[in-house]
């Protein structure tokens, strides 16, 4: 496993806990922005 590969199972992880916290907090449009916010750092990470 590289070292980039860790950092982004890391980093996905983390986005997951995040999601899973503003989930439980409740409204759809906290997911739906979570699910955009998700979308734009794994394209990031993507592009490094």
């Amino acid at each position: 496993m590289r070292l980039s590969d860790k950092l982004t199972a890391r980093q996905l992880l983390d986005i997951a806990r995040e999601l899973q916290s503003k989930d439980e907090a409740g409204t759809s449009a906290n997911v739906i922005q979570t699910i955009e916010e998700i979308k734009r750092r794994i394209l990031s990470v993507v592009s490094m």
